[in-house]
Formats: structure tokens, C-alpha cells, sequence
């Protein structure tokens, strides 16, 4: 039991280490790939300055330490593993993800987080010509943290 609680705290130390730090953060910075795909913007709302959007979010990364060659695609809890901190910036209220919170993690260490969102997004919006106007709807990420 004595030998139990200093293993334990020296896992636990591994366990916070790996996931406080990015990976390959020694040969620079972490490369992330960043895919939005727009199902619908729908209720433009002029007068508020919002619309109400559907969309799908996929982030891509490689992480070596979480390779595993001969085992195939698993999915790992988001808190389990390193994630970039990605937030909605232009959320007005909430925007609710449709998906799992979990990571597909490739046999190379490629992983893999794809999330279903659909909220109200705020933006200035000049509608004076509708219905012969065109706009550009923005939704705006930002990464926290790094």
C-alpha cells in the first residue's frame, strides 16, 4: 500500500504534464488544420444584428504520443487529451454542439475533433437593398491560451 501512493502521485504528474503541454512542443509550435462547412444560415434579423447559422466544425492535429500503430481508430474523451481552446467569438447566446465531445485519434497519432453547432451569431448587417443585397456572414474563432 506504502509503494501504491508515490506511484500514483508520479502517474498523476505525467498525467498533468502531458496534458498541459502541446505536442511536439519542443520542434515549435503544433500545426492545426481548421475546416468550417456551412449547412444553413437562416432568420436574419436586421433590426438585432444576428443571424441563426447550422454548421460543422473539424479541427485536425498530430499528436506522437498518442500513437498507436497496430491499434485502430479510437475515440477519446476531449478532457482526456491535449485540444486546442477554440471559442465561438461571435455567439450571441448559445450555440448548441450536436455531437459527442470526443477526439478520433488515427493509428499515426492524427486526431481528429468534429462538432455540430447551431446558435445565433451576431454581426453588423445592412439590409437597406434587400432584396437585392448580398452579405458576407462571418463566423468568427478564436484560440484561447497559446
Amino acid at each position: 500500500m506504502e509503494k501504491a501512493a508515490p506511484k500514483m502521485a508520479a502517474e498523476k504528474a505525467v498525467q498533468e504534464e502531458f496534458d498541459a503541454k502541446l505536442p511536439e512542443e519542443l520542434k515549435g509550435p503544433t500545426t492545426e488544420h481548421f475546416m468550417v462547412f456551412v449547412v444553413d444560415i437562416e432568420h436574419i434579423n436586421g433590426a438585432s444584428q444576428y443571424f441563426n447559422a447550422n454548421f460543422f466544425v473539424r479541427l485536425r492535429w498530430n499528436d506522437t504520443r498518442l500513437a498507436k500503430p497496430r491499434v485502430a481508430i479510437r475515440q477519446i474523451p476531449m478532457n482526456e487529451v491535449w485540444h486546442p481552446s477554440v471559442l465561438l467569438a461571435n455567439q450571441q447566446g448559445v450555440a448548441f454542439r450536436s455531437l459527442p465531445e470526443v477526439m478520433q485519434v488515427h493509428p499515426d497519432g492524427m486526431v481528429v475533433y468534429l462538432q455540430r453547432y447551431t446558435g445565433r451569431l451576431s454581426q453588423p448587417l445592412l439590409l437597406g437593398e434587400f432584396p437585392r443585397d448580398t452579405h458576407n456572414f462571418t463566423i468568427q474563432f478564436v484560440a484561447t491560451g497559446h
